[in-house]
């Protein structure tokens, strides 16, 4: 069975669920904050009826790993060919980050949860996106990431975000060979067919991005660090802003030169430092 979905970063930057080596300093991601109030809608209310069927696995039987995301996208997600509302905003909003559960995109990002935002009003709500569409959207994105050349779809990827009991998605070499030429796989594939069918028409834009570079979208500079590297920031963004290290290890020297404590401490900081830079991340930010 699934396990239940992981919390995203809280306002207080405690890890609540994310993987303990992939968090990101609070100064560096401002966005990173929960919404104000819990009860604030986090996606739009379905425009269409009752919540549109979720992928199953008898949808998949025809697909052979390997093909074109047009065979994962046939027949297209339902949003596809629903028409965005005509009162979309156009004001923009600081971009909104989700992260990968594990090491590798096969591992998939939380469907139940919306990236966090600054916002009082999520912009999911704001732009039309339902909950629904998000759960299609990530599920193809973790199926994407999870084919092998030798097997079907069908014996080996589950849809295990929507709790459903089946076998789990075979790690191969082959999934190293997807995240080394990423630009080249049907991950940016399928981001780019959401983008051009889903997103781009509600005014957004899904950036998929590791540490200070984007693998998908116009630019290579993901959009939720764009700013900081405008600024003249670069991958230091991703060290601790708040705590200068060398004073750190100082201070720690002043009160206990000999502890082992503090180099232990130390150590796993360091470890945690180099592992964030490799976190994969979604970043929805708006399409201008």
């Amino acid at each position: 069975m699934s396990q239940p979905c992981k919390q995203m970063l809280g306002p207080s930057g405690e890890h609540d669920g994310l993987p303990p080596l992939a968090a990101y300093n609070a100064a560096a991601y401002p966005n990173m904050t929960l919404l104000p109030n819990p009860q604030t809608p986090m996606f739009a209310a379905p425009s269409y009826g009752p919540e549109s069927p979720i992928p199953r696995m008898s949808a998949l039987r025809e697909l052979a790993p390997g093909q074109s995301v047009h065979k994962l996208l046939d027949p297209p997600p339902p949003c596809f060919g629903r028409k965005p509302p005509p009162n979309l905003p156009c004001a923009g909003f600081e971009p909104m980050s989700t992260f990968c559960e594990g090491s590798t995109l096969n591992h998939g990002f939380c469907p139940e949860i919306a990236p966090a935002t600054t916002g009082v009003t999520h912009p999911f709500v704001l732009h039309d996106v339902t909950k629904d569409d998000w759960k299609w959207f990530l599920y193809t994105v973790k199926i994407s990431a999870s084919l092998r050349p030798r097997d079907r779809v069908a014996a080996v990827v589950a849809p295990m975000v929507f709790g459903l009991h089946a076998l789990e998605a075979v790690i191969t070499p082959s999934i190293e060979c997807i995240v080394k030429k990423l630009k080249k796989t049907a991950v940016v594939d399928l981001i780019d067919h959401w983008n051009t069918s889903f997103f781009h028409p509600r005014h957004l834009n899904v950036v998929l991005a590791r540490g200070t570079k984007a693998f998908s979208g116009p630019s290579g500079i993901p959009p939720d660090l764009a700013q900081y590297i405008a600024d003249g920031a670069s991958e230091a963004v991703f060290d601790d802003l708040s705590v200068d290290e060398g004073e750190h290890k100082a201070e720690h020297k002043l009160h206990d030169e000999d502890s082992k404590e503090v180099r232990k401490v130390e150590k796993a900081e360091r470890e945690r430092r180099r592992e964030r830079d490799h976190t994969w991340r979604l970043v929805i930010a708006p399409n201008a």
